[in-house]
């Protein structure tokens, strides 16, 4: 009872600083499909750099492995923030901007991704058919933070099985999220001669691979409305090499690896696209999708308190992560 009443606070907290834009419908209003795609990439960058950040994280609390049998589970929180951030772009930098529109004389080429927000909204001008379109909003969204539900046990062999978790969640803002994931991590310091007689280090290797998936509920005009969403689906593995300290009370862990992501997003559903003056209805009329690698570098405690770990660590980038939580651990 007192592990369920925990994870509902930290999914209260963590979607109450999770932010998502529905606003990428309003670039269903471009005749040219390669600017609606574009536009909907460049809004929605930020987000899908943060979701990369925050879906390779939380593998693991201690370089240690269980013994046989052995396990923990743990209730945890992540929180990816941008170091540096980009909060927004030249709309006339599109490929041929300028022979099919036009910024008005009144407003700015430069429009706000997902993370930025202002009072100035650009507002352009289609040279061929006079038909104007404001550019939406950001909602000023720098950090995303997701809870977790974490389990591991020990298998033969000085080699641990974790699976991560989370629940379906609904939110106002950001529709249904759930992330889900397993890994292996597996002792080496057997393998080279000595080490195995420093009792209090621990050396060892890890992969694992997880997804993170979202519905955001849009409205825009349709023939039939139904079914309207932004989907997005986060998907990554890492690998790494994960050297520890253990004491009795107290541990300290490190990792080095390396990490790839894929994230998507579109728009699913059926829309009026184009000119209002000759709008034509299409299903899933966008869809985006960012590609990532990166050297993953993360420092870590563990506090140990007879059954019970109190834990955090920091995931080092352009897009930090610090992940803290609670657990019980036998073995």
């Amino acid at each position: 009872m007192r592990h369920k009443l925990i994870l509902t606070i930290l999914i209260s907290v963590c979607f109450a600083q999770i932010y998502a834009q529905k606003d990428v419908v309003e670039f269903l209003q471009f005749s040219e499909p390669e600017y609606r795609n574009q536009l909907m990439e460049l809004y929605l960058e930020p987000l899908a750099k943060m979701q990369k950040g925050n879906l390779n994280s939380g593998w693991y609390h201690a370089a240690k492995t269980h013994r046989f049998l052995g396990f923990d589970f743990s209730i945890s929180m992540a929180m990816t923030n941008m170091s540096e951030i980009k909060k927004g772009f030249y709309i006339t930098d599109l490929p041929d901007f300028d022979n099919n529109y036009t910024v008005q004389a009144t407003s700015t080429p430069i429009t706000p991704n997902v993370s930025g927000e202002t009072d100035y909204l650009s507002v352009i001008k289609s040279n061929s058919t006079g038909q104007t379109i404001t550019l939406p909003n950001g909602s000023g969204l720098t950090k995303i933070s997701t809870p977790m539900l974490s389990a591991g046990i020990g298998l033969p062999y000085n080699t641990e099985l974790r699976l991560n978790y989370l629940p379906k969640y609904k939110n106002n803002d950001i529709g249904s999220t759930t992330k889900y994931g397993a890994s292996i991590k597996h002792s080496i310091k057997e393998y080279i001669p000595g080490l195995d007689e420093i009792p209090i280090l621990s050396l060892a290797v890890m992969g694992g691979y997880s997804i993170m998936q979202n519905d955001i509920d849009v409205t825009y005009p349709a023939n039939t409305s139904s079914g309207q969403q932004l989907h997005g689906k986060a998907s990554g593995y890492t690998g790494r090499i994960l050297v520890g300290m253990d004491l009795r009370v107290f541990s300290a862990y490190a990792g080095i690896g390396y990490g790839a992501s894929t994230v998507d997003y579109s728009l699913e559903g059926n829309y009026y696209v184009g000119n209002t003056a000759n709008q034509i209805e299409e299903t899933n009329p966008i869809t985006v999708s960012y590609d990532y690698s990166q050297i993953d570098i993360n420092f870590g405690i563990n506090a140990k308190i007879k059954f019970i770990d109190l834990f955090a660590d920091y995931s080092f980038g352009g897009y930090n992560t610090l992940n803290f939580g609670i657990g019980y651990n036998f073995r």
